[in-house]
């Protein structure tokens, strides 16, 4: 899971996530994330994966129309829109990887979700480059409310594929 994005990837994997009224917060800064990383690496696909609707769109149906307003091409954006949560993000995806034999994958998200998301990819058997977007600074009781949903998340993630699997 090193950071290392001196080469091209075969995909680059953006998760979807909360969006208020305004496109801000936590999905621009994912976004924007996978935006650099495009323009700095490339990547023959982008894939932008969540099925959650706000205002009457998917994640990914946002995600992919923000990147192709900053000059992705949409031949490159694979959306992926059925998911609901990270351990979907993580199955769905690998399913669409796998038919494209994808080797080298780049994973975005918010850098304390990462955790989280790298152990669903690699129960699923994908193997993953983090690229972590920075959460802006926050207060002790905000920041260790998010410690704690993502510790009981990654426990909840674990326990659940590896049931899927047994």
């Amino acid at each position: 899971m090193a950071a290392s994005c001196e080469l091209p990837f075969d995909a680059l994997v953006v998760l979807g996530c909360r969006m208020g009224e305004q496109f801000a917060g936590a999905a621009r800064r994912r976004v924007a994330r996978a935006l650099g990383v495009y323009q700095d690496s490339g990547a023959e696909l982008v894939v932008v994966s969540g099925g959650v609707l706000w205002q009457g769109q998917s994640e990914a149906a946002a995600f992919a129309n923000w990147l192709v307003a900053q000059g992705v091409p949409r031949e490159r954006l694979l959306e992926e829109a059925r998911s609901r949560d990270t351990v979907e993000n993580a199955r769905e995806t690998a399913r669409l990887l796998g038919e494209r034999r994808a080797g080298r994958v780049g994973l975005v998200t918010c850098d304390t979700h990462m955790t989280r998301a790298c152990t669903c990819f690699a129960l699923l058997g994908i193997d993953v480059i983090a690229l972590p977007c920075i959460t802006p600074p926050q207060s002790l009781p905000s920041r260790g409310r998010i410690v704690v949903r993502e510790w009981v998340g990654t426990l909840a993630a674990h326990l659940r594929l590896r049931q899927e699997r047994a």
